[in-house]
């Protein structure tokens, strides 16, 4: 699994979350300028991806890509025209780029049967909302710079979504570990052997304390801080205080960002997707 690889996979996911939020909020209330702005975020998510995709080989995933970008882009251009058309492009576009965000994913990660297949799809799409979510939900701070009027609301039913995200993967996090603990041993026995709780085992090297490491800091910096930011968000949004809410999801945005990178790594040397 190259870098490239991995990087074409983030853009990617990072595209499909942005587009998946518009599912989650009153694109009529909120106005088509916002959604021409998540679509347009999408399409400059996505074409890195396409770039990075191609520098390795040209598969059917970078096909999808493609066909991903160009449904961004009629989005982009159809915005606001017909509310029934809109959402079905919505929807169209969301599957396309899950398929080839998927599609990457067990390219990168191969599951061994079709329950673990599930396991990974939900993790690997899990991901891409949590990114689209709270991403979705900073830029939506913003709408309020350009329409003050709009309720608060819709900002507070983003973050609610994106807290939810959050939760659901903690939840598949601890079913992952629980059906794979044997991946987990040689870590945590490594780092209980660092901190000088344990002895040393085979296997429980510099790698496996590093591992460890990572994995934890993937759960604290990229999950249970991201969740507790989005408490003190919704806190704040209850006062309709909108801009310290804006920036609360700044530093949310900040940490989810760094937890998937987090997660890629562990990912990596433990052969699961986290």
């Amino acid at each position: 699994m190259s870098l490239s690889e991995i990087s074409a996979r983030f853009f990617l996911q990072l595209a499909l979350g942005l587009i998946g939020c518009l599912l989650f909020v009153d694109r009529r209330s909120v106005g088509a300028g916002f959604t021409r702005l998540i679509s347009g975020c999408a399409l400059l998510a996505v074409l890195p991806g396409i770039a990075l995709s191609l520098s390795t080989s040209f598969q059917f995933s970078t096909l999808l890509a493609m066909v991903f970008a160009l449904l961004c882009l009629i989005l982009l251009s159809s915005a606001g025209r017909s509310p029934a058309f809109e959402l079905g492009l919505i929807v169209l576009t969301t599957g396309g780029g899950a398929l080839s965000v998927l599609l990457l994913l067990f390219r990168q990660v191969p599951a061994p049967s079709a329950p673990v297949q599930g396991l990974f799809a939900a993790a690997g799409l899990n991901s891409a909302l949590n990114l689209g979510l709270v991403v979705g939900a900073m830029l939506l701070g913003h709408w309020y710079l350009v329409t003050p009027e709009l309720p608060v609301r819709h900002l507070g039913r983003m973050t609610r979504c994106a807290l939810c995200s959050l939760y659901l993967k903690l939840a598949l996090l601890g079913l992952t570990s629980a059906i794979f603990v044997d991946h987990f041993r040689a870590p945590m026995q490594a780092f209980a052997t660092l901190l000088g709780l344990g002895d040393p085992g085979p296997g429980t090297g510099f790698q496996s304390q590093l591992d460890f490491i990572f994995l934890l800091a993937r759960i604290t910096i990229g999950l249970v801080g991201p969740a507790i930011l989005c408490h003190m968000t919704l806190a704040a949004v209850r006062l309709h205080a909108t801009q310290p809410a804006t920036g609360i999801l700044y530093a949310t945005t900040v940490m989810v960002l760094m937890g998937e990178f987090l997660g890629f790594y562990a990912e990596r040397s433990l052969s699961l997707v986290l």
